[in-house]
């Protein structure tokens, strides 16, 4: 379908907020890149001219020998009593010198070795009348071990630090930090700052000296040269924030040292921080002027015929008696795009509406005709079934009750119990094959015939045989019912019972509780033509109780699909063997409810209990009274 311009526009409106979107993006992107590198080669070639330099020079046997001095007998208790007082004079380097040099060169010479010789020396150059300026020369010559231990290893640490404050002064970096690695971590053996050195002579010598020889278990600068692995360049934080640095690392004999020359970078990443925050600021300004054109083109060329659509829908309205008004809301929206195809889509919802509400009044009414027939027929099922108890109240020789619960609102099962004659009661519970109304018409019609022909004084083998040619004539549905049909004597207490295909009875004589008779069981009516069943017979003795069910019992299931079972109904049957007939089936109900829970019930429950007292009972009850 062809589309006016307005469509056209839509798009192209959304592709413009798009690329406004994107270039902002990229030119901020490369505006960021381009403006770190400028801000962080000067940092770069500061570094790169610090490394250039120390690798001009061999300063390892310096720093081993810095490292031993820190290792030296007596440095730990020399360092407590310098960070305990000031000395008075403010020459440091001469303080320290004293320390260094009777540390340092333990190797060399014994302390008592060392100060014979330099008073030998020293009488030997007064005599001879040597200058003081030309001592160390005079020395060097006379005594070269001397002179080593005097002039060379005693200014070690001086020496560095002075020509690593010279890196720093020539290179720009911000500090230089010197470490020796042992087993305890990394030993700290000279630290200098672009604003003062280890060894400059100012009030802050004394605390910058309380670092040389401190022991740390980490230090983040090695740690990430450790982990990155490379010689280039790395960023890291430290206590004293963000800083860029490189690290050059030498072994010597066996022990590895580190030369870390960092520059802080703080103020610069604040820089970039301000520069990115300006940038996206300038992004979202441009992506809003573009949102605001945008919303300009769309309210002109969607919005109004958007709001007549909407005032249009808000009119619509179904008539409560289901038929819809008479006119169609009609607007002046003739464009081939997305907004005019709403508008016609509209106008076809308004027609189909008003015909499924018109539908949905015919089927809601048809609903409540059918409602109301099957309430009628759930009544009519309820009225063939006995439903006042006591049945014979005149009939003190048995007590009997029973229940049916559909699972739908009518189901298949059925009971029934009628006399025969003053001395025959008959028995029946049964179970057809479907449920619902089609299950309902057969229980009648199968509930009608058994009592027919039960009437006619046949035993329940003959009764359930002639039934089943009964429903055989004319069974097109091929539908069946299981029949458990009884006949008591009341006189005597003998049951005589056929099965067909139904569960087994329960029976309990006096003093014994409820137990499972597996009795003959022949196959289910309706389904074969000349079946024969064969009927048994049970003596009741008074006091005896029997219960007969169909399979929605025993079948019943809870919401993880277990079933009650056989066992569970017989512990029910027991707990409550003591009650009357109307009391062991609510004791039964009880446990199935809370076995079954919240589940739905799927099939018929069906339940029948006799109590036989006996004639005897009965003529001791009238004596008693």
């Amino acid at each position: 379908m062809r589309k006016s311009n307005r469509s056209l526009i839509l798009k192209l409106n959304v592709l413009i907020t798009a690329i406004v979107l994107i270039v902002s993006t990229v030119l901020v992107t490369i505006s960021y890149s381009s403006y770190s590198k400028s801000v962080y080669a000067p940092f770069y070639s500061r570094l790169d001219k610090a490394k250039r330099i120390l690798s001009e020079i061999d300063m390892s046997r310096s720093f081993d020998h810095i490292y031993q001095c820190s290792q030296a007998d007596g440095f730990a208790a020399f360092r407590a009593e310098a960070l305990k007082q000031k000395p008075e004079d403010p020459d440091m380097d001469e303080w320290l010198k004293q320390f260094l040099v009777s540390s340092l060169n333990d190797e060399l010479m014994q302390k008592s070795e060392y100060d014979a010789r330099m008073e030998e020396l020293t009488a030997e150059a007064e005599r001879a009348g040597i200058a003081e300026e030309n001592l160390e020369e005079w020395i060097r010559e006379r005594d070269p071990a001397i002179a080593s231990v005097l002039f060379d290893v005693n200014n070690e640490y001086f020496q560095s630090s002075y020509s690593l404050s010279s890196i720093l002064e020539q290179s720009g970096c911000s500090h230089i930090t010197v470490y020796a690695e042992d087993a305890g971590g990394y030993v700290q053996l000279i630290e200098c700052f672009d604003t003062y050195s280890s060894f400059t002579h100012d009030d802050s010598l004394i605390w910058t000296f309380q670092k040389y020889g401190e022991r740390y278990l980490n230090v983040e600068a090695i740690r990430a040269f450790r982990e990155k692995q490379t010689d280039e360049a790395f960023r890291y934080d430290s206590e004293d924030g963000a800083e860029l640095a490189r690290i050059i690392s030498f072994e010597r004999d066996g022990r590895q040292f580190y030369i870390v020359f960092a520059c802080g970078i703080t103020e610069v990443l604040d820089g970039q921080r301000a520069f990115l925050f300006r940038s996206l600021a300038l992004i979202g300004l441009m992506v809003v002027v573009a949102i605001a054109i945008s919303l300009l083109i769309l309210r002109r060329i969607a919005t109004k015929p958007l709001r007549e659509l909407t005032e249009a829908v808000g009119e619509f309205n179904v008539k409560e008696d289901g038929t819809g008004e008479e006119r169609v809301i009609e607007l002046d929206i003739k464009s081939r795009d997305e907004i005019g195809d709403l508008y016609r889509n509209f106008r076809a919802m308004q027609t189909r509406i008003i015909e499924n509400t018109e539908s949905l009044t015919r089927m809601t009414a048809e609903k409540e005709r059918i409602s109301t027939e099957l309430d009628l027929a759930t009544r009519i099922q309820e009225d063939m079934l006995p439903n006042v108890f006591p049945p014979f109240p005149d009939r003190k020789e048995f007590d009997i009750y029973a229940s049916m619960d559909p699972a739908r609102a009518v189901g298949g099962d059925f009971y029934d119990f009628f006399l025969i004659d003053d001395d025959h009661l008959a028995l029946v519970m049964a179970d057809v094959s479907g449920k619902g109304i089609p299950g309902a018409l057969f229980m009648m019609i199968s509930k009608i015939m058994v009592q027919n022909v039960a009437m006619t004084g046949l035993s329940p083998a003959k009764t359930l045989e002639a039934v089943n040619r009964q429903i055989l004539v004319n069974n097109r549905e091929e539908m069946f019912v299981t029949v458990w049909l009884g006949i008591l004597e009341i006189s005597s207490g003998r049951l005589t019972a056929a099965n067909a295909g139904h569960e087994y009875p329960v029976l309990m004589q006096p003093g014994s509780g409820f137990s499972l008779f597996k009795d003959k069981h022949g196959f289910v009516i309706g389904a074969i033509e000349g079946m024969e069943y064969q009927d048994y017979e049970l003596q009741l003795r008074p006091g005896a109780k029997l219960f007969v069910y169909t399979d929605g019992l025993p079948e019943a299931a809870d919401r993880e699909d277990r079933q009650f079972g056989i066992e569970r109904m017989l512990i029910a049957l027991n707990r409550g063997r003591n009650g009357t007939p109307e009391q062991i089936l609510g004791c039964v109900r009880e446990a199935v409810d809370a076995f079954v829970g919240e589940a739905e019930q799927f099939d018929d429950l069906t339940m029948l209990c006799l109590e036989y007292r006996g004639k005897e009972d009965t003529e001791h009850e009238g004596t008693d009274g």
